[in-house]
């Protein structure tokens, strides 16, 4: 709500003030990691992540929610390989597929949307054709 909208505001703002002065810019600097000194090529091949989702419908009076969990996730880094598959994807779709998302009637024209709003079920199977795994449990 309106409490967490303004703490953030107050961690942005005072992060902004920490960059833009340089006795702090340059404090920073000998704290965080230097450009270019990332994960290696080793580690990167050797990542992978796995996200369990669980969704709850809401129930009417006397009705029992319905409960769906499911599982998505790649073999690869998640901060390299995988999040750079999964813009490159996403831009295909848009391009390549734009008439298969139109036609999907599963996704609405709009302003700024998400990835999964704007492709739908095109970029979930574009992704999975690039070794991605999305499974849904009932």
């Amino acid at each position: 709500g309106w409490l967490a909208a303004s703490a953030l505001s107050m961690v942005m703002k005072t992060i902004g003030a920490i960059v833009l002065f340089h006795p702090t810019r340059a404090l920073l600097k000998r704290v965080l990691p230097a450009p270019g000194t990332g994960p290696s090529l080793e580690v990167q091949r050797a990542g992978s992540w796995s996200n369990r989702l669980v969704a709850v419908t809401e129930a009417g009076p006397g009705e029992q929610p319905t409960v769906v969990t499911g599982v998505c996730g790649d073999k690869r880094d998640p901060g390299y390989w995988s999040t750079s598959r999964m813009l490159l994807e996403t831009g295909l779709a848009l391009v390549l597929d734009a008439d298969k998302i139109a036609s999907s009637g599963t996704c609405q024209p709009g302003g700024v949307l998400t990835p999964a709003t704007a492709a739908g079920n095109v970029l979930i199977e574009r992704l999975r054709g690039a070794g991605f795994t999305f499974k849904v449990d009932a």
